[in-house]
């Protein structure tokens, strides 16, 4: 379980958390944009394979594996090379494929060497028999911040395109999408301690937030679809740990 979701944890950090725009953008050419994007991308895959395996056989093909899934990530859904690019089937197919590629790598990789051993024993030191239940938490607080945030952008904007412009001069501070950010985690924490009936407030304190708004059709349908994406997300990562945990 460690070597899927330290796969999973590089997977986040390079598509999503080190592809910064101030970074990435800078270069003038779509060669050097590639090129940067692919150093940032590679880098937490390198400690990962450092940690999961001493066989530079292995090492070697997990890179080339790396290697495709960028190649797949920047042409389809680069989330900022340039930020429109790849609608929500793109962007949702292209991390599919990638993150099924890397844990078929990650499965038939002989996670066995002497680094990998201390790396489970210090975790089995601090967390006991609960270190995958905590390490697992600690990915779905990642997915609920860049990814989820990018998932429900593109998800409005592909069903309520007519509204998008608006809707970002209205976020250009951006509260509206770290409130987005908020809910998830504390869903997330609530669905955790098992306080599910403290869910339904949380929406409802969102809802009575906007509730001036909702006589824009348009901002109710953007707003309803919004929300119901990003709740559905921690939802589906409590669903997932509770059935292998």
């Amino acid at each position: 379980m460690l070597s899927f979701l330290l796969v999973a944890a590089a997977y986040l950090l390079g598509a999503f958390y080190l592809q910064r725009p101030k970074i990435v953008g800078r270069p003038s050419g779509i060669g050097k944009k590639y090129a940067v994007s692919m150093i940032l991308y590679i880098i937490p895959f390198l400690v990962t394979i450092l940690i999961l395996s001493d066989s530079l056989l292995t090492a070697v093909l997990f890179l080339l594996t790396v290697l495709a899934t960028h190649l797949i990530y920047f042409t389809g859904c680069g989330r900022n090379i340039p930020s429109e690019r790849g609608g929500l089937p793109v962007f949702a197919c292209a991390h599919t494929a990638n993150v099924i590629l890397l844990f078929l790598c990650a499965y038939v990789i002989d996670s066995e060497s002497m680094l990998y051993s201390r790396v489970t024993d210090l975790l089995s030191s601090l967390f006991g028999n609960s270190a995958d239940l905590y390490l697992y938490l600690l990915l779905s607080v990642l997915i609920c911040v860049a990814p989820a945030s990018e998932l429900v952008r593109r998800t409005m904007d592909h069903f309520c395109p007519e509204a998008a412009s608006c809707d970002r001069k209205d976020d250009s501070d951006g509260l509206g999408a770290t409130i987005g950010v908020y809910e998830r985690i504390i869903i997330l924490i609530l669905g955790f301690m098992g306080w599910y009936v403290a869910i339904a407030f949380v929406i409802t304190a969102k809802s009575i937030a906007r509730f001036k708004q909702f006589e824009d059709r348009r901002f109710v349908e953007r707003f309803m679809i919004g929300t119901f994406t990003s709740i559905l997300i921690p939802i589906v990562l409590l669903f997932i740990m509770e059935q292998i945990f």
